[in-house]
């Protein structure tokens, strides 16, 4: 955004169709992660990059709609859409080897391996 080339914008993300659509799931995010590539081809500092991991409760074939949200003069900018299958997670994660690690009065740490086939 040139009227705020040096601040991380803000992302919107949608599933389940565009903005504003009947049953969409909307999720805000940040672009502020590192992302060199960014400021090599605009010049803008590195921090203007995003990657997160999204909970929904949606099933089946669904589009996924990314917008960045302009500061200052200018509009709000759709990304991209793709569409996706989000399948259902039918296999429970695997807790092992639980152990309390420490304890001191009336706290204590456990550690333990989590594993999940979904790898999340």
């Amino acid at each position: 955004d040139k009227d705020a080339i040096d601040e991380p914008l803000e992302v919107h993300v949608y599933v389940g169709g565009p903005a504003g659509a009947e049953g969409v799931e909307g999720y805000n995010l940040l672009a502020n992660d590192k992302r060199e590539d960014v400021d090599a081809v605009y010049g803008c500092g590195p921090n203007h990059g995003f990657d997160t991991y999204i909970a929904t409760g949606l099933k089946g074939t669904q589009d996924v709609c990314v917008y960045v949200i302009n500061k200052g003069n200018g509009r709000t900018i759709q990304l991209d859409t793709r569409t996706i299958t989000i399948s259902d997670d039918t296999v429970a994660p695997t807790i092992e080897n639980v152990k309390i690690a420490s304890s001191t009065g009336d706290s204590f740490t456990v550690s333990c391996n989590a594993t999940d086939d979904r790898k999340i």
